[in-house]
């Protein structure tokens, strides 16, 4: 039977589908169907019903194929998650009918399994069971969320790995490594998350083999990383790298309890009597932080591999929860017919698609050893060792007398006709799983769990781990990367961690606080600040708001805007970090601001910044302060070359002191405050003008001999006070801004104009007013593709502290360019903001008294780059490459973007 209904929306039912089925006799209710003799009320209402209506769902599953055929429903099993339905037609079509226990998943969730599962299928060819319906509603006409799914034959490889032999393991896991290299083959998409069907008309034919049919979004929970969990919600974005992805959900986790709890360290979190059987004492919140920092620390120092590896963040489909119950296979040929848990898969980078079948990673008995390396389940220790070759190949079959106490490889006991969902729900995935009805093995009394039978089966798995391995690298060369296998598993034990949340931190508690406590920079949360070095040049600081927002009625307060805030004391240069997203713009590794050129004797470098690609040269002016520059004298205007800077840098030298050249420009340059372009090949600069002498705007030919041409000069015959900075719209007009600051410090006469924004078309000279109002308007810059501007104002700098140091942000009018609905984007905690950038991510760059401050597109501080002195402002220059003149000095940092200027 062929599906009818759109899949990239939910099923609706149509109104009148109750009359539709009042002709249908016989359809048992739900309670008919899963309730036996043996349940009473409590047990079967707190633990079986959901509330289905069976009849809505018979006609759902006709509804989807356009069917008038009645299907019979029959009860199949469920678990702590999902309960699970056969609907079979009379030609023998069946469908499993997969219904969510209410609470258990978001709809997010429902939406994103069907959308994995199709772009598994459809995009990948990996063998996902097909969706034929579904909805996320609890309160549609069946009552429930449900999915409609394909039914899948087969066995599970678990029923009969013990009868196999060495060889046919061998072939088997063969057949496992292609899939498993499917899935890891790259995915086109951009961050970490869960994917999403793309949000298109009902009636758009949508081609589910093709990417666009599918989006990434944020993370949406399964239940393998809910099965403890208290928090339900996730962080709602889609981090670019994993430090910051895994810094994303501890922060969560942190803010969710602390908001619960308060602040008070001797609360009680937790006791014994908890949901969680994980939880076997009194936990204060206290202890939760310390643990939560400890965990921390390990984010922050875990080692991942260099940027230069690339091919290694490439993201693909990973399995949290990889093992054989969620694998069916024919029982004849063992060709995997379907791989059916797809809650617990997420598009993360192929070094977290690097776990093995959890049923080749026995641990029992593997003793101390084990639990200093955390215990983690699906990463046991190798053991090497000779061991009987029966023992290794020719496992003796289970008897019917010992499969009630053999809960081998962890899974549960399911039949050959089990459908789709056969994990039976309390698996966890990293956890231990043992079914409902049968006890966790007596490692005192089971025969089976001795050292006589733990120890050959743990060199056994090795040797298979080693065998799936060499298989994997037969499939994907990144496989045999250097020293991959090791360098994955801090990674996976972090994202197990992150995953699971809170409870599974104190599970650990003792392992995390020893491993802090070795990298010997554990604190309290309550006093937290951290500086991490890892392989990076320049350090980088996390500073949670919460370490700082009290301070106490003893602290030592800043006393003005130039007490520069560091309260790690770190020495600058460093990175600080406000909110985690902001390493997303770090390298994972080798992150620097390293000092590149120098001159003790004046600020050469201080404003007007333009790259030039196409010389690959840098520009800048310097001071336009006094003495550097006054009524008198002029300022300097001077280039440096980045490919120089790039060799420096790549050859580890420590002291960096590049060469630079000054330029010797025309007369008609007079104190160049501002810089942007190229503009037709030529620098664009805005000139304060120096005395008598205008200010303009002037272009400049980057190379000999320099020449500059003057593109205004006068506002309808009245001369400009003072152009500070310019920059180039998407129309081609050019944007600049004008304040009184040269006449208020005697470089330039009374002024005739007030402090304003204006705009030049260069193709007719038409110059006009487009915002007013400002103090001291400085720093400019456009966003969102021109629709947004950034106007800072620097009026504290010159009238004291309760003035203006704000970045403020306007709506540009499409028709008349004119700046409209202006608000508060930031204010400027150190100094004032003067040079202004953006780059194509939207975050907003200004340079400030104690370096570059970053935001976000809401205008949140997500970090600085800290130089610990005034810096006017900054450019980007090649790749990852930050630009900064801070006066005397000039920095290069590694950030990962790019600007969004305009060139031409």
């Amino acid at each position: 039977m062929k599906q009818q209904i759109l899949l990239h929306l939910p099923q609706v039912l149509p109104a009148e589908w109750k009359q539709s089925i009042l002709s249908i006799d016989n359809i048992p209710t739900e309670e008919e169907l899963t309730r036996t003799e043996f349940m009473d009320d409590d047990y079967y209402h707190s633990r079986v019903r959901i509330g289905l209506d069976t009849s809505a769902l018979v006609y759902a599953t006709m509804h989807a194929f356009s069917s008038t055929d009645v299907p019979k429903i029959k009860y199949i099993g469920g678990g702590s998650f999902n309960e699970v339905f056969s609907i079979q037609f009379p030609d023998g079509f069946r469908v499993a009918a997969r219904i969510p226990r209410p609470g258990r998943f978001s709809p997010a969730r429902i939406e994103s399994t069907v959308a994995m599962m199709t772009l598994a299928r459809s995009y990948r060819n990996i063998p996902a069971p097909e969706v034929y319906a579904w909805n996320p509603d609890n309160n549609n006409p069946v009552g429930a969320s449900y999915m409609l799914l394909e039914w899948v034959e087969g066995v599970e490889p678990w029923q009969q790995w013990h009868d196999l032999s060495s060889s046919d393991r061998i072939a088997l896991l063969e057949e496992l490594a292609v899939h498993h290299a499917n899935f890891a083959k790259p995915l086109p998409f951009k961050g970490l998350g869960s994917i999403y069907f793309s949000p298109l008309p009902p009636d758009a034919q949508v081609q589910f083999d093709d990417v666009l049919a599918y989006h990434l979004g944020p993370l949406s929970r399964g239940h393998a990383s809910t099965r403890h969990r208290e928090i339900s919600t996730w962080p709602q974005t889609t981090p670019i790298s994993l430090r910051s992805f895994w810094l994303e959900l501890w922060q969560h986790e942190v803010d969710s309890i602390t908001t619960k709890f308060g602040s008070d360290r001797s609360t009680i979190i937790a006791t014994e009597d908890h949901p969680s059987s994980s939880i076997q004492e009194t936990i204060t919140l206290g202890q939760f932080l310390d643990v939560a920092q400890a965990l921390l620390v390990l984010i922050e120092k875990c080692p991942l591999p260099p940027d230069a590896q690339a091919e290694l963040y490439e993201l693909s489909f990973a399995s949290a929860d990889y093992a054989f119950r969620n694998i069916k296979m024919d029982s004849e040929t063992r060709q995997i017919t379907a791989f059916l848990d797809w809650d617990d898969v997420y598009v993360m980078p192929f070094l977290l698609c690097s776990r093995y079948p959890e049923d080749i990673c026995w641990y029992d008995g593997s003793g101390e050893r084990w639990y200093e390396t955390g215990a983690f389940l699906f990463m046991p220790l190798d053991e090497e060792g000779d061991i009987a070759e029966d023992t290794v190949s020719e496992p003796e079959p289970v008897t019917e007398e010992e499969e009630s106490d053999v809960v081998d490889d962890r899974t549960s006991g399911s039949e050959a006709d089990t459908p789709v969902d056969s994990e039976e729900e309390d698996s966890g995935g990293d956890e231990a799983s043992e079914p409902d009805n049968i006890e966790p093995l007596d490692v005192e009394t089971d025969e089976h769990d001795t050292e006589d039978y733990d120890h050959p089966r743990r060199i056994k798995d090795t040797r298979l781990r080693r065998q799936y391995e060499q298989l994997l690298v037969a499939h994907d060369s990144r496989f045999a990367a250097e020293g991959f296998w090791e360098m994955r598993k801090e990674p996976l034990k972090l994202q197990h961690l992150v995953m699971h949340g809170w409870i599974e931190w104190m599970v650990k508690d003792e392992w995390l606080l020893k491993r802090a406590a070795e990298l010997k920079v554990l604190k309290r949360y309550r006093n937290y600040t951290t500086t991490i070095q890892g392989n990076a040049t320049s350090s980088v600081s996390l500073i949670p708001p919460l370490s700082f927002s009290v301070l106490g009625q003893n602290a030592s307060f800043r006393q003005s805007s130039t007490d520069l805030f560091n309260p790690t004391n770190s020495t600058p240069p460093f990175f600080q970090v406000f909110d985690q997203s902001f390493l997303s713009l770090l390298p994972a590794s080798d992150a620097f601001i390293k000092q590149i050129a120098a001159n003790v004797t004046f600020p050469f470098a201080f404003e007007a910044p333009i790259f030039n690609p196409g010389t690959n040269e840098l520009f800048f002016a310097s001071s336009v302060m006094p003495p550097e520059s006054s009524m008198t004298h002029n300022n300097r205007v001077s280039k440096i070359n980045v490919t120089e800077v790039e060799e420096a840098l790549a050859s580890g030298i420590e002291d960096i002191n590049i060469p630079f050249t000054t330029l010797d420009l025309p007369e008609t340059v007079q104190i160049t405050n501002g810089g942007t372009g190229p503009f037709k090949g030529n620098l664009l600069l805005a000139t304060r003008g120096r005395g008598p002498l205008p200010s303009s705007i002037v272009l400049v030919n980057p190379k000999p001999p320099f020449n500059a041409t003057v593109l205004l000069d006068n506002f309808f015959g009245r001369q400009f006070n003072s152009m500070n900075d310019i920059k180039i719209h998407q129309s081609g007009q050019i944007f600049f801004t004008d304040d009184t600051l040269a006449s208020l410090e005697g470089e330039r006469p009374a002024p005739g104009l007030p402090n304003q924004v204006y705009a030049l078309d260069p193709s007719t000279g038409f110059v006009r007013v487009v915002a007013d109002q400002l103090e001291l308007p400085n720093g400019i810059a456009f966003g969102d593709n021109g629709k947004m501007a950034y106007i800072g104002d620097s009026g504290s700098g010159r009238f004291g502290a309760t003035e203006a140091a704000t970045i403020y942000a306007y709506d540009v009018d499409p028709v008349s360019l004119t700046f409209k609905n202006r608000r508060v984007f930031a204010y400027v905690d150190s100094g004032i903001p003067d040079g202004i950038q953006v780059d194509t991510q939207g975050h907003v760059y200004a340079g400030t008294a104690d370096g570059v401050q970053v935001w976000n597109n809401k205008g949140i501080l997500i970090g600085k780059i800290f130089i610990g002195s005034n810096v006017a402002n900054m450019a980007f220059a090649a790749k990852d490459l930050l630009i900064i003149l801070a006066g005397n000095s000039i920095f290069a940092a590694s950030i990962k973007a790019e600007t969004n200027l305009l060139i031409s």
